[in-house]
């Protein structure tokens, strides 16, 4: 029995019934890279096909609602390559995080994370502590902590401090974007639109 080449194989898998939603897919994905624009391209990906619909990862809402102006004309060739056609395309931010290559880290790893907070004078000026007493180094390493938040700006959403790069990357902390993602995989489960991070539920 003859060897079979990489190219071979992958298309005898491709064949099979149960890689027909991947291929799906893969076309889909590979016409969206042809029919948008580079910009519209470095703030999109396609993320999934669910019940005919294509769900498309954005990195905020104004982008969201931006493609979605475009969502017909968009849908109208797509289905023009593709068959079976979509009946839908929605966007929404919730998988956008997790895409590693629009990641601030993945141009240059050396770069520092978002939640590194920034090493002012009086932080390099506190001398270690030196105590083996358990009650002293808690008490240096509060002291410490309250050192480094002074001065550091509020998140706008829960108002506690906050470091520069989280503000920087999602307009709010580390805590309130993880609320937000939690919020919108709900709703993205569900089927429903995505809400706006500063936007709160009704008490009435």
């Amino acid at each position: 029995m003859g060897l079979i080449s990489s190219g071979q194989l992958l298309k005898q898998l491709l064949s099979q019934p149960a890689w027909s939603h991947q291929k799906r897919f893969a076309a889909v994905a590979q016409c969206w890279q042809e029919i948008l624009p580079q910009k519209s391209l470095a703030n999109s990906l396609p993320v999934q096909i669910i019940d005919d619909v294509l769900w498309i990862a954005t990195p905020n809402h104004t982008w969201s609602q931006h493609l979605n102006l475009q969502r017909r004309r968009i849908l109208h060739q797509l289905n023009a390559q593709i068959d079976p056609p979509l009946k839908e395309i929605r966007f929404s931010t919730v998988h956008w995080h997790r895409k590693p290559a629009y990641s601030p880290l993945a141009a240059d790893p050396n770069l520092p994370h978002p939640s590194q907070i920034p090493l002012s004078e009086t932080i390099q000026a506190i001398a270690p502590c030196d105590s083996q007493d358990p009650v002293a180094v808690v008490r240096h390493w509060a002291e410490t902590q309250q050192k480094m938040l002074a001065g550091l700006p509020p998140c706008p959403r829960c108002h506690r401090p906050t470091p520069p790069g989280e503000l920087t990357r999602w307009q709010m902390c580390t805590c309130c974007i993880v609320q937000v993602w939690q919020t919108e995989q709900s709703d993205f489960c569900l089927g429903l639109p995505p809400t706006s991070p500063g936007s709160e539920a009704s008490t009435d």
